[in-house]
């Protein structure tokens, strides 16, 4: 850029007042700024004058618009002088300066001075390297009609950072990338040559191209040979050539355009020179050719660089360079051919072995290399043949069973490029294991016993399906270890039909979360579940647990410190091993060296036979564990109004749940005041507390109320004759306390209870009956009875006395028959339960006896209302059939049965039994020769759920007499080997009694 200064000297007027001075001119001076030079640009024109005669003298311009002015006045006349003009920028940075040199001032006279203002820094050079394209290979070199051809191409830029384009064209047919260095070609339709021509540009403009032909044919294949030559045409912004990468011998084209900031309409002056060997045309013009005549040294491209000099011909210049490649020409590379391929077995199974052959050809005729790789079986070392290679491939054992077996071979050529040829195979053999699984996990078990069932390892193939391949043996070990045990046994086993079974394991250490790991060689082993190895010991308990008020729970250990406790093994003898145990006050008890299985476990006069390691004998109740039991002198002052007039047939009972106090027949336990008269509506008697049942002392501070009600006599005679009934028509309930020993006071009046309780039942009495012989031979029907009793709580079956709400007593011989009851309740919270059951009378007489003892034994049920009588009230369970002691008839009079006889019998013809308990009770002849029964209940209790047992020494003494009740029993309790005592609505019960018998 330039600033132009004119001064322009002239003549001075002379003021009449103003001295003139001699040999003097003046000058005025303008700058004016071109229209590269802006305000912006200049902040400041200072102008400075000196010469002979001249003391140095500086002004400084003022802006007018877009010029600047001064004012030189009585500049001396004479020659030599120098004028200098310097122009800054706003930071008063010099940018601009120029001078006049001897200039002549002549007085008097006007002189012009023209100072050209040279931009002082030169402007930036224009640099710029066009791309270079490095490689370039095409994957076929002919190509069928609608076929592709796969093209890659490398290319750099010289100048770091420049972002490269891509474009790729063709006289026909279409890329799928066209602007990627690697592409798809799909040919046209037509055949001949196309050519394709890959164009690589930089952002600055540069650019270069290569281009090469492809056969387009038809289906028939053949050969061409490939010739590849260059036609680029780089650009740049100001500076553009054609092509940029050439060989010796051509031509590049290049145009320049130079703008003169000062002046566009400036002619400028252009020269070209080059770095390497060359020849020019028109290097005096903006667009020119150069072609080098031989390559540089330098062996890498951007190795030759032209130069533009452009120039203004007023001192101004500016440069541009150009990098070009001058090398070997690129020549495209296609991937080598595979000409044939053969295999002699395309079905194959374990050990089989194929023979593979390929052959190739390349179209650049360098040499080719083959390799062979198949991911499963083993390959032979590969042999030459004609343009090709072979193999023989020899089948595994077995296989993945997600893979397909291959076999492949690669051909490279000198380059790199390859071609593979796949050979796929069919396998007919077994599919290998991948992992292990337990088929059978390992149990539960006592120590120092074999684990059953039999532990099995199944091996899996990678479907997760068994796999029958060959393997080796499977190993077992422990894994986790609680108890420091030792596995024993046969711990390694081959699989059959993949599957490892172990049926001897046993670890001797009892531990909680034992697992055992499964392996094999080449698979990842694996853990079984966790399991028990349960001590010898038998630990157990007998806790009771309690319903009480608003059916709180509680739990209470009966006191075993005194109670005999023993394992009794039975022997395949007939004999018993006897192991001793302990118990404890809290309900648990310990016995040691119990072996595994069924064991009678003895409590007392209770004998269970079991097989649980942890039994619990406890039972269920209703009220407070420690509830206070009442001593003979507590008594109880009742004053009750309200009641339904009094008939003959009525009753009261009392119920507290509190304490699980509860009576029947109230009345009858007066000690004074007047029995209720018939029409009575008033009841005043003190009872015996201490002669009701769980006679237990009420808190009212611990929340115990009791509930009086009455049950009224009914008639029923729906379906026939009247029958009378009792049913529940008054309640009165409130809290008490009864204090020990002393009189507890009540009164209240009665209120009535809704009848709106109904239940029909089809009563079938005679079906009840129909069991007498099944009782016992002798049996007899005494009595029915049905009840509706409230229990408060309904899951645990009938656990408790219960108060009740209705009570019927058919005659026995009573025929079927449907009944229509209604009833009132006054426990509303409570669950109504149902009970049928059907008393025999069976005459025993002990050997030397004159007359008989009766026993009472019963056939009956309990469910929950409605499905008590949902259908026809019959048996749900008969008595067990054709029970045997000793080998012999149980029903007959026996003697030398021995003191461990076996009591067997087959289960019941109707209905299944859950368990069966036998009631053994001692006899004898008293002084009368009556047979009678000893006090003190029976001499032993026991239960089991299989159909025979063999009474335990100790049950039975030499030298006396007994009898049993078998009484078969089912009920919702699903777990008798655990908790024998507890129960479940539906209950049955049906008992048969045998004949006396004698060891």
């Amino acid at each position: 850029m330039s600033a132009l200064l004119t001064l322009a000297g002239c003549q001075k007027a002379v003021a009449p007042s103003e001295p003139q001075a001699e040999d003097a001119g003046a000058a005025r001076f303008v700058v004016a700024v071109h229209q590269a030079v802006t305000a912006s640009d200049v902040q400041r024109v200072d102008l400075t004058v000196d010469g002979p005669g001249q003391p140095e003298l500086t002004v400084q311009l003022a802006p007018d618009g877009s010029v600047w002015t001064g004012l030189l006045s009585q500049l001396p006349a004479g020659s030599g002088r120098r004028f200098r003009a310097f122009a800054y920028d706003s930071n008063a940075r010099l940018i601009y300066r120029g001078e006049a040199l001897d200039v002549t001032i002549t007085a008097n006279q006007t002189v012009q001075v023209n100072i050209l203002l040279q931009q002082v820094d030169r402007s930036p050079e224009f640099e710029n390297a066009g791309p270079v394209i490095t490689s370039l290979v095409v994957s076929r070199s002919t190509v069928e009609v609608g076929g592709f051809v796969d093209v890659r191409a490398t290319a750099y830029d010289p100048n770091t950072g420049d972002v490269l384009t891509y474009a790729w064209t063709a006289t026909a047919g279409t890329f799928s990338t066209p602007a990627a260095l690697a592409t798809r070609w799909t040919a046209p339709m037509t055949e001949g040559v196309q050519t394709l021509t890959l164009t690589v540009a930089d952002p600055l403009g540069a650019s270069t191209a290569v281009s090469f032909p492809i056969l387009v044919e038809g289906t028939g294949v053949g050969e061409a040979e490939v010739f590849v030559r260059f036609n680029s045409w780089p650009q740049v912004v100001s500076l553009t050539g054609f092509p940029t990468q050439v060989v010796p011998g051509q031509a590049i084209g290049v145009s320049a355009q130079g703008v003169d900031n000062d002046d566009v309409a400036a002619n400028l002056h252009y020269a070209w020179t080059a770095s390497c060997a060359g020849t020019w045309t028109d290097e005096g013009t903006a667009s020119a050719h150069f072609t080098p005549t031989e390559l540089p040294a330098q062996s890498t491209c951007d190795n030759c660089q032209l130069t533009v000099r452009v120039t203004d011909g007023r001192g101004g210049e500016g440069l541009g360079h150009l990098g070009v490649c001058v090398g070997a020409p690129v020549t495209a590379n296609v991937a080598p051919r595979i000409t044939s391929a053969f295999q002699t077995a395309r079905t194959v199974g374990p050990g089989s072995t194929v023979r593979f052959n390929v052959r190739a050809m390349d179209p650049e005729g360098t040499p080719l290399g083959f390799a062979w790789e198949a991911p499963v079986g083993t390959l032979g070392a590969p042999a030459p043949i004609s343009e090709g290679s072979e193999i023989t491939w020899t089948a595994p054992a077995c296989i993945d069973a997600q893979a397909t077996p291959v076999v492949r071979a690669r051909v490279t050529d000198a380059e790199g490029l390859e071609a593979v040829q796949t050979f796929s195979l069919t396998w007919t053999g077994p599919a290998c294991a991948t992992t292990l699984g337990f088929l059978t996990q390992p149990s539960d078990v006592l120590a120092t016993n074999v684990i059953t069932p039999a532990v099995r390892v199944v091996l899996l193939d990678s479907l997760g399906r068994t796999s029958l391949a060959p393997s080796g043996p499977v190993r077992l070990a422990l894994g986790a270890n609680p108890g420091a045990g030792t596995l024993s046994g046969t711990v390694e086993a081959a699989p059959v039909a993949g599957i490892a079974t172990f049926a001897d394991l046993s670890i001797e250490a009892s531990g909680v979360g034992y697992t055992l790991v499964a392996s094999v060689t080449g698979l990842p082993p694996l853990a079984s579940q966790a399991f028990t190895i349960q001590p010898l010991a038998v630990r157990g308990a007998s806790v009771d647990r309690f319903v009480t008020t608003g059916n709180a729970q509680a739990t209470r250990g009966a006191d075993l410190g005194a109670t005999v406790v023993q394992a009794l093994v039975e022997q395949g003898d007939g004999s018993f091993t006897t192991f001793n145990g302990e118990g404890a006050a809290d309900g648990t008890f310990a016995i040691q060296g119990v072996p595994s299985g069924a064991y009678y476990l003895r409590l007392g006069k209770d004998y269970v036979v079991t097989s649980s390691r942890a039994p619990d004998l406890g039972r269920d109740g209703q009220g407070r564990p420690d509830a206070t039991p009442a001593n003979a002198s507590t008594t109880l002052s009742v004053d009750l109004q309200g009641l339904a007039s009094w008939q003959a047939g009525d009753d009261i009972e009392v119920f507290s749940a509190g304490t699980g106090l509860w009576a029947q027949g109230v009345p009858e336990l007066a000690l004074t005041g007047a029995a209720l008269a018939a029409g009575s509506q008033r009841w005043t008697q003190t009872l015996q507390y201490a002669g009701m049942r769980n006679a237990n002392l009420v808190e009212a501070s611990a929340g115990d109320t009791v509930t009086f009600h009455q049950l009224s006599l009914k008639s029923e005679a729906t379906n026939g004759a009247a029958e009378t009934y009792t049913a529940a028509t008054r309640a009165w309930s409130a809290p008490l306390a009864v204090a020990q020993g002393g009189t507890a006071s009540l009164a209240g009046t009665m209120a009535a209870l809704a009848q709106d309780q109904v239940m029909n039942v089809d009563l079938r009495t005679q079906d009840f009956e129909a069991l007498r012989t099944q009782v016992h031979p002798s049996a007899q029907p005494a009595d029915h009875a049905l009840f509706v009793a409230a229990f408060p709580d309904g899951t645990r079956g009938s656990y408790t006395a219960a108060p009740d709400l209705l009570t019927f007593f058919p005659a026995p011989g009573a025929a079927n028959r449907v009944f229509a009851f209604s009833f009132g309740n006054p426990h509303p919270g409570f669950a109504q339960a149902g009970m049928a059951e059907t008393s025999f009378t069976v005459p025993l007489l002990a050997p030397g006896a004159t007359q008989a003892l009766t026993v009472r034994p019963t056939v009956g049920q309990t469910d929950a209302l409605p499905a008590f009588h949902a259908s026809a009230l019959a048996p749900r369970l008969s008595p067990a059939r054709a029970p045997t002691l000793a080998g012999q008839d149980a029903f007959g009079t026996l003697t030398g049965v021995g003191l461990t006889p076996r009591l067997a019998w087959t289960a019941p013809a109707v209905g299944t039994a859950t368990h069966y308990r036998v009631r053994v009770y001692e006899v004898f002849v008293n002084a009368q020769g009556r047979t009678a029964q000893s006090t003190g209940g029976p001499v032993a209790q026991l239960y089991t759920a299989a159909t025979s047992l063999r009474f335990p020494p100790g049950v039975l003494t030499a030298g006396k007499r007994y009898y049993a009740i078998l009484e078969a029993a089912s009920s919702g309790n699903a777990d008798f080997q655990g908790h024998p005592f507890r129960s479940a609505w539906p209950e049955a019960h049906a008992m048969l009694v045998t004949g006396t018998f004698a060891p």
